[in-house]
C-alpha cells in the first residue's frame, strides 16, 4: 500500500529489484509471485512484472486475497 517492494521479506528499491529477484531465483523456472495490496496503482503491478521478466523470470502468479462474501441471515 506504501508502495514497498520486497524479495522474500527484504525490502528493496525498485533499482535492487531486478538484482534481488535474480539472486534470489532458483533458476528460469522459479515461479515468481507478485503479492500487491489493492490499493497499489496497476501500473505499479505492471512494473514489477516487466522487472521480473528483465531478470529471466517468466513465471510470475499474481497472488490475490479471497473474496469475502456477506451472507444474508438464515441462508447458512
Amino acid at each position: 500500500q506504501d508502495g514497498g517492494l520486497f524479495v522474500n521479506a527484504r525490502s528493496v528499491t525498485p533499482a535492487e529489484l531486478k538484482g534481488a529477484l535474480m539472486s534470489a531465483a532458483k533458476g528460469p523456472e522459479q515461479v515468481v509471485i507478485i503479492r500487491a495490496d489493492e490499493n497499489v496503482p496497476h501500473g505499479r503491478v505492471v512494473e514489477a512484472m516487466d522487472i521480473t521478466r528483465q531478470a529471466n523470470l517468466y513465471r510470475i502468479a499474481i497472488a490475490t486475497a479471497p473474496v469475502q462474501v456477506a451472507v444474508p441471515p438464515g441462508r447458512r
